[in-house]
């Protein structure tokens, strides 16, 4: 039996998604779940996306490797929020203890859950490391800009 007989795949990424949407503030989070226009709502959008890309590469037995690039994306909006991104981590795991309820679990759904978690890791690092260079350099080019500023200011 598939995880997906006994639980869609819409239903399982709606209770995910609503409880990573416990994590933002109750209007942000109302909106991102209410919204459907990936224009109007690509946070939204995105988690919608990147959430049915892990569910399907931990539920299906398929050995082909994803598409990660929404999942990726994901990764670099929850790289913004520290706080955001550790409540995301948190609800996967969680979403293990519904997935240990199906018979799958023991047919290679436990390893591929393990898989996507340490997927998740990688491209959760890879996100604050590009983060953390553009503010990097973003700070050397304002302190460049301040000085030059000082400098400017300070001539008679």
């Amino acid at each position: 039996m598939n995880a997906y007989a006994a639980l869609s795949k819409d239903r399982l990424s709606e209770v995910f998604l609503k409880a990573i949407l416990k994590s933002y503030p109750k209007v942000s989070a109302k909106y991102l779940m209410i919204e459907r226009n990936p224009f109007l709502n690509p946070v939204g959008s995105v988690l919608r996306e990147a959430t049915g890309v892990l569910l399907d590469w931990v539920c299906n037995a398929d050995p082909k490797e994803p598409n990660w690039e929404p999942v990726e994306r994901l990764m670099r909006l929850l790289a913004l929020d520290q706080g955001i991104s550790s409540a995301f981590f948190g609800h996967f795991l969680a979403l293990q203890r519904v997935l240990k309820l199906y018979p799958d679990w023991t047919n290679g759904m436990c390893e591929r859950f393990y898989e996507a978690y340490l997927k998740l890791i990688e491209l959760d690092g890879k996100a604050k490391k590009a983060l953390f260079a553009l503010r990097l350099k973003e700070a050397k080019a304002h302190t460049r800009t301040f000085s030059l500023g000082l400098r400017i200011k300070a001539l008679p």
